[in-house]
């Protein structure tokens, strides 16, 4: 009985200091509002600049820190992105072929937040996964990370997947098989991290949505009979491939 009450009494406590915390955050909001309009009705700050601060592009920018600091850190970034997307946009402006990619790439990422927000199982495991298997890698990072070294005499590939998580994978102990050898790598808002052979031909052909690869490594060695091609997605993620 004593132990229940103790429990009640700090979840008690922990939802008092969280609606405080809103509080504070949001009076703190308020407090810079009223402060900027007495500026711009001082003559401080200029209509131009004072229309962007009292945009709506702005407002979703405020909407979203309140949120990642108060109770949703995921719709919290999502607000952020697309409220400074387009504020950026309203400034500099963007050309129209932009738009034909970021628009279809914010839906996703917002169908990808309600996903893992819905999902208990997602956001409160952690899935690493490795194997290793006939020369063949596959390695499964979820809200979590790996590292490893890999042997080979005979390498052909595999597959690596992180989502939200990221992979460290040493190959420079490597020797690639003889043909066509492809390493699909799927990276949403994760990463993945290669050490090779200074010698390996690397030829990406992964298709990039706000993300990509980092090639960290001396043209001048590589060797073309020695080719790995490295196929996927990377949606908000990516990596570095180095030797």
């Amino acid at each position: 009985m004593e132990t229940n009450k103790n429990i009640e009494n700090y979840n008690h406590e922990a939802g008092h200091k969280r609606k405080f915390s809103n509080t504070l955050v949001l009076g703190i909001i308020v407090i810079l509002a009223g402060a900027l309009l007495l500026l711009r009705n001082m003559g401080v700050i200029e209509r131009p600049l004072f229309r962007i601060i009292f945009s709506w592009e702005m407002l979703l920018i405020v909407i979203g820190i309140y949120s990642l600091l108060s109770h949703s850190k995921a719709w919290g970034g999502i607000l952020i992105l697309i409220g400074g997307i387009f504020l950026i946009s309203r400034i500099y402006g963007f050309p129209m072929n932009f738009w034909q990619f970021a628009l279809p790439s914010l839906i996703i990422l917002v169908g990808l937040v309600m996903i893992f927000s819905s999902s208990k199982l997602l956001s409160r495991q952690k899935v690493s996964i490795s194997n290793f298997n006939n020369d063949l890698i596959e390695e499964v990072s979820i809200f979590a990370g790996s590292e490893r070294s890999i042997n080979s005499d005979s390498f052909r590939g595999g597959r690596i997947l992180a989502v939200f998580g990221g992979s460290k994978i040493d190959l420079s102990e490597v020797t690639l098989s003889s043909g066509v050898n492809e390493l699909e790598i799927t990276c949403i808002f994760g990463g993945t991290s290669l050490k090779v052979p200074s010698d390996w031909n690397i030829k990406i052909e992964a298709f990039n949505i706000f993300g990509g690869y980092e090639m960290k490594r001396n043209p001048a060695l590589v060797d073309i009979n020695k080719t790995l091609i490295i196929k996927g997605v990377c949606a908000f993620g990516g990596g570095e491939i180095k030797s």
